[in-house]
């Protein structure tokens, strides 16, 4: 069974955060029904998710940029000058995220490359989950792979239990169990992340995940299906067996009416 103390050896840090817990709890719940269930697939899994999640603390995309970091992150093709200088953290002053988030999500930008049409869609669907979902149309893909509702409750992928579902789902559809068992550490990041962003830190914590002894509880068995018993017809009666004493009384009955004749 995966603890919090595992998580945190993974993300190589001693802080305790209540995440840690509820992200454990999450994943001990649902990753064997999808084949996370050996050393190898664990470990690749979770250094992915340690990283997506600044080391299992958070499944929404932190947007507390400065002025000079939206500049730096995201470039004055995504945000201007002023509208950084607008929203950004400045002095006392807390950066205005869901404002930036529609920023530097929307417009042509995150229509095309996000499928983001309505105004805030960029808020709404900000990097979330184990896996850091971003854009309406990412929402989507994940709300046909996993069934879940997540375009019309975007909110269900910032929660532990149904994000790593999520996650967990998306996992084993893009075969990447598979991938773990040979260690393709570097496809495995492609494939999550469309390129090597996050790479060498996911190769740290998968080596430090390797030196543990990783296991998840089996996946609880289906239950055995049961025959039901044949209904009566409504017109049957079930026949009723004689006793010893109402069989003497009739055949009694017989023969008094025989003399009788």
């Amino acid at each position: 069974m995966i603890t919090a103390n595992d998580l945190r050896a993974i993300a190589g840090t001693t802080k305790r955060v209540q995440m840690h817990d509820d992200l454990a709890a999450a994943f001990n719940k649902y990753a064997a029904s999808y084949g996370v269930s050996n050393q190898k697939r664990i470990a690749e899994f979770l250094a992915n998710v340690s990283h997506e999640t600044g080391g299992f603390t958070k499944l929404a995309e932190n947007l507390n940029y400065s002025v000079d970091g939206l500049l730096k992150t995201f470039g004055r093709h995504r945000i201007s000058t002023a509208d950084a200088n607008r929203l950004g953290r400045s002095g006392k002053r807390a950066a205005d995220q869901k404002a930036i988030a529609n920023k530097v999500y929307g417009g042509d930008w995150g229509r095309t490359n996000l499928g983001n049409t309505q105004p805030n869609d960029g808020w709404d669907y900000r990097g979330s989950g184990p896996g850091q979902v971003t854009g309406r149309a990412n929402f989507a893909k994940v709300e046909k792979e996993s069934g879940l509702p997540v375009v019309a409750n975007p909110d269900l992928l910032r929660q532990a239990d149904s994000g790593m579902k999520a996650a967990l789902i998306l996992w084993q559809k893009w075969g990447l169990n598979e991938m773990a068992d040979a260690g393709q550490t570097t496809a495995i990041r492609k494939r999550w992340n469309g390129g090597s962003l996050g790479l060498a830190e996911v190769k740290d914590a998968r080596g430090r995940a390797m030196k543990l002894n990783l296991s998840v509880p089996s996946a609880a068995p289906a239950p055995a299906p049961t025959t039901p018993k044949p209904e009566m017809p409504p017109s049957a009666t079930p026949t009723k067996k004689a006793s010893w004493l109402e069989v003497l009384v009739a055949l009694a009955v017989a023969i008094f009416q025989g003399r009788s004749k």
